[in-house]
């Protein structure tokens, strides 16, 4: 069946007149009078007839109002025409690290809460890079540096970060200039999810023909800034993701050049229009935008 059938069925039995169902769909008397042909031959029975001077539904075509409705609500929902989707209650799944859940989680969730009462964020520890949770529908974003993903996963840039170091308040290096030399005279404390003791730090001083005295391994920025917070050892975090949890820490720029971290959003194609998804990635890129200050396209 022809679905514009069921659209010129409910302005039928709503205006008991062909005349005016052909106002309300902009068509034609005459095209209108053949939608009624064609929708009284489908249900084979009548929909109109004539009371006096006016039409009347008939008891088939009043029967079919409520079910009508229906179909046609959900065939809206199914267009995508109710792009909102206040009411929908949704679990939305992200993956990222403790410094972006530290900096950004809490005014994305504030504002999300306001948009979306009924949709539920839930945070999740970084996986191994791969592209898999993401086609299997487990997980709606990943946030984080862009490495082993597949051909079809979307990406979109959120921000730039650089790392830094950071001591405690107190600290011997807080009360000099920080030169290359004083910078490797004390141990350090290396952030790795997978227990690397070497980084991208390591590659920048192994080009100058020297090497850091890395003592341990965590797998957190928070664990890393509360080790040296309570230590002489000097930690290093990316500079963006930890502006709440350095505030009781120095922070000092490194004496050596490091890559810069591309900070991106990563998503599945089967999400690319879905209303809330589309929503929440939009309202990610400008919490971002707004607490680092970046000019995200």
């Amino acid at each position: 069946m022809d679905l514009n059938l069921l659209l010129a069925l409910k302005a039928l039995i709503e205006e008991e007149s062909v005349s005016r169902a052909a106002i309300k769909l902009n068509l034609s008397p005459s095209a209108m009078s053949r939608s009624l042909a064609r929708v009284q031959d489908a249900f084979g029975d009548k929909v109109l007839v004539r009371a006096g001077k006016r039409m009347v539904v008939t008891e088939t075509a009043r029967h079919l109002k409520d079910p009508l409705d229906r179909i046609l609500h959900d065939v809206g929902l199914l267009l995508g025409r109710q792009q909102k989707a206040i009411a929908t209650e949704r679990v939305v799944n992200i993956s990222a690290n403790d410094g972006f859940i530290d900096s950004f989680a809490v005014h994305l969730i504030a504002e999300a809460h306001e948009v979306w009462p009924l949709v539920k964020i839930r945070f999740s520890p970084k996986h191994e890079k791969t592209p898999e949770y993401l086609r299997s529908g487990d997980l709606d974003f990943e946030i984080g540096v862009v490495g082993n993903t597949g051909p079809e996963i979307l990406i979109r840039k959120l921000f730039d970060d650089r790392m830094v170091g950071v001591c405690r308040k107190g600290h011997r290096l807080a009360r000099r200039k920080i030169t290359l030399d004083t910078y490797l005279a004390f141990p350090h404390i290396s952030v790795s999810r997978k227990g690397r003791f070497h980084g991208p730090i390591d590659d920048a001083l192994r080009v100058q023909g020297l090497t850091r005295n890395v003592i341990a391994v965590v797998p957190s920025f928070s664990s890393g800034i509360e080790l040296a917070q309570r230590s002489d050892w000097i930690a290093h975090v990316p500079e963006k993701h930890t502006v709440q949890s350095r505030r009781d820490v120095v922070t000092f720029k490194l004496p050596i050049v490091t890559p810069a971290l591309a900070i991106s959003i990563m998503w599945h194609p089967r999400f690319e229009h879905d209303p809330i998804h589309t929503g929440l990635r939009d309202m990610i890129v400008k919490v971002c935008r707004r607490i680092t200050g970046a000019s995200v396209d």
